[in-house]
């Protein structure tokens, strides 16, 4: 076969698809062939060229070397040791049906047909349909998603290593093209996506790549101002809190983020803080409050008044 020679895609002659094991090849040439042959054919000329060219198919599937010459090379696949299979005749590919290279009348035909399984093969020139999509929902921790994580998953009755990359979040969709189920007719295999599910953290949560984290602080931490420690996801860090600081008030450690799932680097971490109250003042304390309380003349809701 010559590069000038018109391109045949193999696997849509036989009706399967680009990944189709050594199997799946064999069986659907030994339907095809039962079809197709010439003594089972008598009265139709057109299936003597249509049984040669699925011979001639799966002469370079069946064969790994060949197979991978075909798939790298494409339409400039030389097919060398691919001869005419007029010259070999039925009998050529006995070794393929468990020995019988006999006399192959269509009598015998009949007889090899009746041990290879009833079912007519794939009509010539049918729809190339892409294989089905494949979708699993996957459950990860909070350190799984920042770090990403390989999981096995059961695809097409087949255990698949897939790698989940950091930075995902929960509800993100990961595609792995081609992972699917597989074509039928030569159409290409479908796509295989995982979904991320996270399981809640204790204290952090996620906006896109930022984490947020609720800083408790007492009374006199936001007034007096302090440095306090504070996890992140690489270990604890000192956070200043200014003295005056605000119930809310937000504080951002750039870089403490999550990876970025598209494109590079990590988000920040957003530090909220939160003023606690004390509860359980004791009279004492409860005076000293009053007297401050006395001293400030402070009004937070003066700005209702007109």
């Amino acid at each position: 076969m010559s590069s000038s020679r018109t391109y045949k895609d193999y696997y849509a002659v036989l009706g399967v698809g680009r990944s189709a094991t050594q199997k799946e090849i064999k069986d659907a040439y030994r339907k095809l062939a039962r079809k197709y042959h010439p003594d089972a054919n008598k009265s139709e000329q057109w299936t003597e060229e249509k049984f040669k060219e699925i011979s001639e198919a799966y002469e370079v599937l069946k064969d790994p070397k060949k197979r991978k010459e075909y798939d790298e090379m494409g339409r400039f696949f030389s097919g060398q040791g691919v001869g005419g299979f007029g010259s070999r005749g039925f009998s050529g590919y006995a070794g393929d049906f468990s020995g019988y290279a006999g006399d192959f009348s269509f009598g015998g035909v009949g007889n090899l047909f009746d041990l290879l399984g009833s079912g007519a093969g794939r009509r010539a020139g049918a729809r190339v349909v892409k294989g089905d999509d494949i979708i699993y929902n996957v459950q990860l921790t909070f350190d799984e998603a920042l770090k990403g994580k390989t999981v096995q998953l059961l695809v097409n009755n087949a255990t698949e290593k897939v790698r989940i990359p950091p930075g995902v979040s929960d509800g993100s969709k990961i595609k792995f093209k081609g992972r699917g189920s597989a074509g039928k007719n030569g159409g290409p295999p479908g796509d295989l996506y995982v979904v991320t599910k996270l399981a809640p953290h204790p204290f952090f949560k996620r906006s896109e790549s930022d984490i947020l984290l609720d800083v408790p602080v007492t009374f006199t931490e936001a007034a007096l101002g302090a440095s306090i420690e504070i996890p992140t996801t690489d270990g604890s860090v000192s956070l200043k809190i200014p003295a005056g600081t605000q119930d809310g008030q937000t504080f951002r450690l750039r870089g403490k983020g999550a990876p970025k799932l598209k494109g590079t680097g990590q988000g920040d971490m957003l530090a909220v803080v939160h003023i606690k109250v004390p509860k359980d003042l004791s009279p004492g304390e409860k005076e000293l409050l009053i007297r401050f309380a006395e001293s400030r003349n402070d009004n937070p809701r003066r700005i209702f008044k007109k």
